[in-house]
């Protein structure tokens, strides 16, 4: 049975689907449904998930930090898997394009794809998709939650004068 976190941010709340502790659903504040996850009496009886809050607690604090909890991309098509897979190691406070994850993957030509892809992440922030931008430091999309998307950056001291909306 999978359950959720709720998680309050200035944006709002932020869904956690998780099964044993392991998260296969982020449902971003502009997101949120009918998730049909049950709700969790008490997120203090998983230790992964008390970290989990701790590392939320830091990042929405502005502080460095690489998310430990383990993230669950069983059920996505091979291509979308490895484009997630290359997001993840984007760093803090670091963007990279569509097109540079397209080329790590042998697949110049493939920037749309590595988009769409990116759009069927489940596991936004944890699997930091808002650190991708398109060709010539445009934002390109997030979710449509661009709003959130830049405050995620500046929050990572991204600078965001260099970057533009599409």
């Amino acid at each position: 049975m999978f359950k959720k976190m709720l998680y309050e941010t200035k944006w709002g709340t932020i869904t956690f689907g998780h099964n044993q502790g392991i998260v296969n659903r982020v449902i971003l504040p502009d997101k949120q449904e009918e998730t049909g996850l049950e709700e969790e009496l008490s997120s203090y009886q998983n230790q992964k998930l008390t970290a989990l809050e701790r590392e939320l607690n830091l990042y929405f604090q502005g502080r460095l930090v690489n998310f430990s909890i383990p993230v669950s991309l069983e059920g996505l098509p091979t291509f979308t898997k490895q484009v997630l897979e290359v997001t993840k190691r984007v760093n803090w406070g670091e963007v990279c394009t569509y097109g540079q994850i397209a080329k790590i993957l042998n697949k110049p030509g493939a920037s749309r794809a590595v988009g769409q892809s990116l759009g069927k992440n489940p596991c936004p922030l944890l699997v930091p998709c808002h650190r991708v931008i398109g060709r010539n430091n445009s934002l390109g999309g997030f979710s449509g939650m661009i709003e959130l998307k830049k405050w995620f950056l500046n929050l990572e001291g991204v600078n965001l004068k260099v970057l533009k909306e599409v």
